[in-house]
């Protein structure tokens, strides 16, 4: 099976195909086609990659997630075709990837750039006019003016395309550029793009889940997770007058919580009408189908089984920070202001009161962060005793562990004996020292020879050199003479006049 040569003739052929055929499709290209058979096949490799990477573009940026919660037969049918299909060009990708790891990386690199650039022009929380929304001042200030349900979180292809390359590429190596690409841009979408409503909300948790992924087996700290998740957890109680500062009041603000969270973002403001709803285990986890959603005020993420989702994946991704970073020295300080919020009465009997599943998992992620907090209050020692000091130089007399007298140390059998030993020594060390003297000595009298003999050759050589530039000179002399004495006067004119010879 040959690779096509046009996008349009590749989708033509993966169209109307089920994923199982689809797969069967890309593995008889790859097999027949593969780059270790002939050196050809490369350009055709290259090509599928490139088509395989548009055909995922087109797949989420075309899907529609279902908005609906009740739970019906073939309800999600149209999801599940479309995570399959993913999967199949998900797989595909991570095979072509590891054959062609030279292209991928050239590709994946240009396209990740591209993003960043894209973020940071259009996402710069210094730049308010990118922001404005209808009810901050209206188009007089100049930028584009959004309505409230306007979501600035990167798309729902955007956010699943660096899940694509954190699963591609190798998250143990810390050198490599494109995780690390990777990370900062997921950091920078959870530090500077402010937060609008739920949509955005869910693209946040995906992110954070995202980093803890590529992180978790080093076990690396990343300090914009932990903040973020703070500044959500504190922001999604807050009441809806909290929210409205004016410009005045955001001048005294010292804390970004009100910067990056904005109105609508405070998703858990009325847990409190959620009264024991009944979800089960599998339904409280966060679907990955919120992150294609385009809007803000959809009404299906206002409802209450997406607060209390939400609340779940949220305390989800706090055990597992917990369960990351149990180890580090500074444990109590990174913990200790979630086990503040978390243990306010008003946020306890809401998050206790909406669901017996939620509750289960505060309790424990509140256990879990005093246990720790308490056993490292125990146990931790102060830097100056874990980064040991080096001890002050004793001011006692040295003492001898072998309690022998000197001339037993050195092997003689009495005090006499031992003054004989120690003048040859000394002698010994005298004549040591002496012939290293000579032998400076030598070395210093055969370099001053060496330079002599050196400035000698040099002088012989510019004598010679000025006693052949005068012999020649002499005898181009003596052959004008010659020539000059044996021609005719006639002939001696003209080549005189020639330039041959030189008359006098």
């Amino acid at each position: 099976l040959d690779v096509p040569d046009t996008v349009d003739e590749f989708d033509a052929l993966l169209c109307d195909k089920s994923a199982s055929q689809q797969i069967t499709l890309l593995k008889r290209m790859r097999c027949a086609n593969h780059v270790k058979l002939s050196d050809k096949n490369k350009h055709k490799m290259t090509r599928l990659y490139d088509f395989l990477l548009d055909y995922l573009r087109k797949l989420c940026v075309h899907y529609e997630p279902t908005k609906s919660n009740q739970r019906k037969i073939g309800e999600l049918q149209t999801d599940i075709g479309f995570l399959q299909y993913v999967d199949v060009v998900s797989r595909a990708l991570f095979a072509l990837s590891h054959d062609l790891s030279d292209y991928a990386y050239s590709t994946h690199i240009k396209k990740l750039e591209n993003i960043a650039m894209h973020v940071q022009k259009h996402y710069n929380v210094k730049d308010e006019k990118q922001y404005k929304l209808d009810g901050g001042g209206g188009a007089d200030g100049g930028g584009v003016v959004h309505d409230d349900g306007t979501s600035f979180m990167p798309s729902g292809y955007a956010l699943f395309y660096l899940k694509l390359v954190a699963h591609i590429f190798p998250a143990q190596n810390k050198a490599n550029p494109v995780v690390s690409a990777v990370l900062l841009i997921l950091c920078k979408c959870i530090t500077e793009i402010p937060i609008h409503g739920p949509r955005d909300i869910a693209c946040y948790l995906f992110c954070m889940t995202l980093i803890l992924d590529i992180i978790k087996n080093e076990n690396r700290y990343v300090p914009e997770v932990m903040h973020s998740l703070l500044n959500l957890l504190r922001a999604g109680f807050l009441s809806g007058d909290e929210f409205e500062k004016t410009a005045f009041d955001l001048l005294k603000e010292t804390d970004d919580l009100f910067f990056t969270f904005h109105a609508h973002s405070n998703v858990w403001s009325e847990l409190q009408k959620c009264k024991n709803v009944d979800l089960s285990a599998a339904n409280l986890c966060l679907p990955i189908r919120w992150i294609f959603m385009k809007r803000n005020d959809d009404s299906i993420l206002h409802t209450k089984k997406f607060q209390i989702q939400a609340l779940f994946s949220m305390l989800t991704l706090l055990r597992k920070c917990h369960e990351i970073w149990q180890s580090l020295l500074a444990y109590s300080e990174i913990f200790t202001p979630f086990y503040r919020v978390l243990t306010q009465p008003e946020i306890k009997a809401k998050i206790c009161g909406c669901n017996a599943a939620v509750k289960q998992l505060y309790e424990e992620v509140v256990q879990c962060i005093q246990d720790g907090i308490h056993c490292q209050s125990l146990t931790r020692q102060p830097l100056q005793l874990i980064h040991r000091a080096r001890p002050i130089a004793c001011l006692e007399p040295e003492f001898d562990p072998d309690l022998k007298p000197s001339f037993l140390r050195l092997k003689v059998r009495n005090v006499a004996a031992l003054e004989k030993k120690r003048k040859r020594m000394l002698k010994k060390a005298v004549k040591k020292q002496k012939k290293c003297v000579e032998r400076e000595i030598r070395k210093d009298t055969e370099f001053i020879q060496a330079e002599k003999t050196k400035h000698r050759i040099d002088a012989d050589n510019k004598r010679q050199t000025k006693w052949m530039h005068e012999y020649h000179h002499l005898t181009e002399q003596q052959r004008d003479t010659n020539s000059f004495q044996m021609v005719g006067k006639k002939l001696k004119k003209k080549l005189i006049k020639q330039g041959v010879i030189k008359g006098y």
